[in-house]
C-alpha cells in the first residue's frame, strides 16, 4: 500500500521488470522467489504474465473473479493464501480468484492491467480495490508511463538509457524526483485523469460486474475519495475504509509495516467484504 514498500520491490531486479505501456510488473514465471518485506521474507511465485497466480487463460466451469490494485492486492510479505485473493478462494466455495494486483500500481496502471487481463482471462466479477498511490507524492503517471506500441516500448527497452529515463519514481531516480513545494504533482493520479481511468476500466469491464472497494490507510487521514468513487458509473461500490476494527492496528498489519495488512489483516476484511457482495 505504500510507496516504500512498493519500491522495496521494483528497486530488486529478480522481481520486477520495469519498462513496456505498464511501467513494471513482476517478472514472469518466477518459481519461490524470495523477496524481504522489511523484516519479513516471503516467496512469490508468478505465471507467464507475471502475475501472482497459478491460473491460466483457458478457464472450466469455475467461477472466477480478479482482484486489481497494488502491493497490499499483490500479497506484499504474505504468501499466496493470505492475500486477498487467496482469502477470498477460501471464503467463497466454488470460486477462483485471480491475484493481479502488482506492487506500486495506480489506477492508471490497473486500468491498463485490466485492458490485457479481463479480456485474456474472462472474469465473471473484477474487484479493484482503490490504490492509495493516486493520492500520495509523485509524478502523474502519464507523465512517465508510455503510450507508445508495445513492439516499439520493447526495442527502446534495449537502451541503457531509455530505461533509465522511463523508470518508474523513486529516490534513486533523480529525474522524477518529486518536488514538495510543486503543488501541481500534489497527486500522483490527478482526479481527472482518476475519472478517466475509472471510466475506462469500467468500459474494459464490459458485461462483467466490476465492484470498487476502498480499504484504510491510516497514513493519509481522512480524504474525500468515498464520495468521488461512489459515483462511478457501471461499478459497485464498497467502503471499508471507515469500518471500526476490533483489533488494534499492530496486530493486524506487518511487523514495522502499518501500511500492510498481515493475515489476519486481510482476512478480517475479506470477510466484511464478503458480507457486502452477499445479494
Amino acid at each position: 500500500m505504500s510507496v516504500e514498500g512498493g519500491a522495496r520491490l521494483f528497486l530488486e531486479p529478480p522481481s520486477l521488470a520495469a519498462g513496456g505501456p505498464l511501467g513494471w510488473t513482476a517478472r514472469p514465471d518466477l518459481v519461490e522467489h524470495e523477496v524481504l518485506a522489511g523484516v519479513v521474507p516471503f516467496s512469490v511465485s508468478t505465471n507467464e504474465h507475471g502475475l501472482r497466480t497459478d491460473l491460466t487463460p483457458a478457464r472450466g466451469e469455475t467461477e472466477r473473479w480478479v482482484t486489481f490494485g497494488d502491493s497490499t492486492v499483490f500479497g506484499w510479505g504474505l504468501a499466496p493464501e493470505d492475500t486477498p485473493a487467496g482469502v477470498l478462494e477460501e471464503l467463497v466455495p466454488g470460486v477462483e480468484v485471480l491475484n493481479a494486483g502488482q506492487p506500486g500500481y495506480s489506477s492508471e496502471q490497473s486500468r491498463r492491467l485490466a485492458e490485457l487481463v479481463v479480456p485474456a482471462y474472462q472474469p465473471d466479477r473484477v474487484i479493484w480495490f482503490h490504490s492509495w498511490h493516486d493520492v500520495r507524492p509523485a509524478v502523474p503517471d502519464r507523465d512517465h508511463l508510455p503510450d507508445r506500441p508495445v513492439l516499439l516500448q520493447q526495442l527502446l527497452g534495449w537502451s541503457a538509457v531509455w530505461q533509465h529515463l522511463t523508470r518508474p519514481p523513486s529516490r534513486d531516480n533523480p529525474i522524477f524526483a518529486f518536488k514538495a513545494e510543486d503543488s501541481a504533482q500534489a497527486e500522483r493520479v490527478p482526479q481527472a485523469h482518476r475519472e478517466d481511468n475509472l471510466a475506462r476500466l469500467v468500459e474494459a469491464c464490459g458485461d462483467v460486474e466490476m465492484v470498487i472497494v476502498l480499504m484504510p490507510d491510516e497514513g493519509l487521514g481522512a480524504t474525500p475519495l468515498a464520495d468521488e468513487l461512489a459515483v462511478v458509473e457501471g461499478a459497485r461500490f464498497i467502503d471499508l475504509s471507515r469500518v471500526e476494527v476490533p483489533l488494534t492496528r499492530d496486530r493486524i498489519t506487518l511487523p514495522r509495516d502499518p501500511t500492510h495488512l498481515n493475515a489476519r489483516g486481510n482476512r478480517l476484511y475479506m470477510e466484511l467484504l464478503v458480507a457486502e457482495l452477499q445479494p
